[in-house]
């Protein structure tokens, strides 16, 4: 097996190569530079181990880089710049065990992709066990800007430890951001502290995000917004997501929506041949402790939001001028438990935009031991859509169990708006039924309230 070595001055090692069997291992102790992963035309069929600590504002650019690892060894590294930016024609990419964190004054990402080499496909993308902090954008698979069939296939995003994001606006302040993928996994990872989404999801279809923990979204920006109101969930499944599956994660004491599924009719879009419904979307067995908690300082005085666990569709806040077009479809959601929601909440499950939706088999339970005020809690599940916009709604409410130990008489109310609209078209349906109230202390209970 033949060995090179390269040896600095008082025999410090920078960089050790074995070549083995057509695959070459590189520690090195430099990223940048003539010294560095500069000196290589190609990467591909590299196993890279960063014995490192060290400040740096270099890139590594991967284009049609094959079958390579990067294992940061868990060495301390403070970026400046992005450190890894992953182009079209890559495949069987690994990159592990990063303990890395944005040098402050700065806004990189840790890792991105870009629509560059967009004609190429990237596949087999793995990036688990690093532990990032204070990135603009810690993990993405997948643009907005790349085109559908030109994304991430068959990729994966796990076991990483994200802690807090920079920025508010589009591009910024994402924990995991899945674009354009297909057949993809994030699972596994505990995300803190963000500031536009935990995991956002767009334009893909048969994605599964899955045994994640997502604490404290959005803490940092909603205690100071100039207004209210302004919808960034936790986990967002926007644009042209069909076939996702949200299941088994772990929300708790997150400061906006905690999932929040919206056919965002960004105007740039909308005209476009690849545009489809949004449909499959299964929101299960969850797990919501404590969501949708805090006041706004709008510089003159404080305000309770009310921002739900689920939100499906949006609002009057819509931030764009395109109509709605209600493109969501085939929604469940099921098996979820919603625990101990802030008294300021008064829905669980919000609903704006759908034309068919199975709400069944969740657990509601609040532990508050004293009377709420009046008007908190008032809707478990909310339907508030404006139902001239379909000629076939239809909504199953079933087998939901409402465990309080509070005595306000509203608790586990369901409300419907817009009848006149629903009544115009004899297709609409909604069902409700089987549903149980544990534990009653009030006087009214479990009811269905149809709302003028």
């Amino acid at each position: 097996m033949p060995i090179t070595k390269r040896v600095l001055s008082g025999a410090t090692l920078l960089l050790l190569v074995i070549a083995a069997e057509a695959r070459t291992i590189i520690y090195t102790s430099q990223i940048g530079g003539v010294k560095g992963l500069a000196q290589y035309s190609s990467l591909s069929d590299c196993t890279v181990f960063f014995d490192l600590e060290e400040e740096t504002d270099y890139t590594i650019v991967l284009a049609n880089v094959e079958n390579a690892i990067f294992d940061g060894m868990q060495t301390a590294l403070v970026c400046k710049s992005t450190l890894f930016r992953i182009d079209g024609g890559c495949r069987n990419i690994e990159i592990c065990h990063f303990n890395a964190e944005a040098k402050s004054g700065y806004t990189p990402d840790f890792q991105c992709m870009t629509s560059a080499n967009n004609e190429k496909l990237r596949k087999n993308i793995d990036i688990h066990d690093n532990h990032l902090r204070g990135f603009s954008m810690a993990i993405s698979l997948g643009a907005d800007n790349i085109r559908p069939g030109k994304g991430v296939k068959n990729s994966k995003v796990y076991n990483n430890r994200i802690i807090g994001t920079l920025g508010t606006t589009p591009g910024k302040g994402y924990g995991i951001h899945l674009a354009n993928a297909r057949n993809c996994e994030v699972y596994n990872n505990y995300v803190e502290n963000t500031t536009r989404h935990a995991i956002y999801h767009a334009w893909g279809k048969n994605n599964r995000i899955w045994g994640n923990t997502i604490t404290h979204h959005r803490m940092p920006v909603d205690f100071s917004r100039e207004s209210t109101g302004i919808i960034k969930g936790a986990v967002a499944i926007f644009r042209d997501s069909q076939d996702v599956i949200v299941e088994n994660n772990t929300f708790i004491d997150n400061y906006n929506v905690s999932i929040h599924v919206y056919s965002f009719p960004d105007p740039s879009f909308m005209n476009e041949a690849h545009y489809a419904d949004m449909n499959g979307i299964i929101i299960r067995n969850n797990h919501f402790v404590n969501n949708g908690i805090h006041s706004v300082n709008t510089g003159s005085s404080t305000v309770e939001v009310d921002y739900p666990a689920v939100m499906i569709g949006f609002n009057a806040y819509n931030p764009y001028t395109a109509p709605h077009q209600y493109f969501i479809k085939d929604v469940t959601i099921s098996g979820n438990k919603f625990e101990n929601l802030n008294t300021n909440c008064q829905q669980c499950i919000r609903m704006y935009e759908c034309s068919s939706l199975d709400i069944t088999d969740n657990e509601f339970v609040f532990s508050h031991s004293s009377d709420i005020s009046s008007g908190k809690f008032w809707y478990l599940i909310s339907l508030e859509t404006d139902f001239k916009a379909y000629t076939s709604f239809k909504a199953n409410i079933a087998r939901n169990t409402v465990n309080t130990q509070n005595t306000h008489s509203t608790m586990g109310v369901y409300v419907l708006n817009e009848l006149a609209n629903f009544n115009n078209y004899p297709r609409n349906k909604i069902t409700v039924k089987d549903n149980t109230l544990v534990n009653q202390q009030g006087t009214d209970g479990l009811r269905y309230k149809l709302q003028q």
